[in-house]
């Protein structure tokens, strides 16, 4: 379980900043997945943020059968595609759980890395709006 004692732990490195965490690096460099596969996060993290709409990605997996990833949106670009595509959303909570915005980030990935496979548990509505909130204090 990567949350213990209140912290999530990620096996990357960080610090609090007035009240928030800024991720400074990892622990190391390969994510060993269940399976035994090592796996460099920095390469996936890079694929997913090649995209314009995507800001930052944090991958993470170590001891899972599975890889996930948190990714947090580009809020200029994405408000620029919400806005081109008319999608009708009041906030940013709202934005990130919209079934639109989904399909662009699902097509965004897919469209940078053809074997990655989007499922429905690869963009939990928790954490793409802790992503878009943590954004909209920054």
């Amino acid at each position: 379980m990567a949350l213990r004692d209140g912290w999530f732990h990620t096996g990357d490195l960080g610090c609090l900043e007035d009240g928030y965490l800024r991720i400074t690096g990892r622990k190391k460099e390969l994510i060993i997945t269940a399976g035994g596969k090592n796996i460099a996060p920095a390469y996936l993290e890079a694929l997913l943020t090649a995209d314009p709409l995507v800001a930052q990605a944090m991958v993470i997996g170590e001891g899972k059968k599975y890889l996930s990833a948190l990714i947090v949106p580009d809020r200029d670009r994405l408000r620029a595609e919400i806005v081109a595509g008319q999608i009708p959303v009041a906030s940013a909570a709202e934005a990130v759980a919209h079934p639109q915005v989904r399909a662009l980030y699902q097509a965004a990935i897919a469209a940078g890395w053809p074997a990655f496979r989007t499922t429905s548990r690869s963009a939990s509505s928790s954490s793409w709006i802790a992503a878009s909130r943590s954004k909209q204090a920054s």
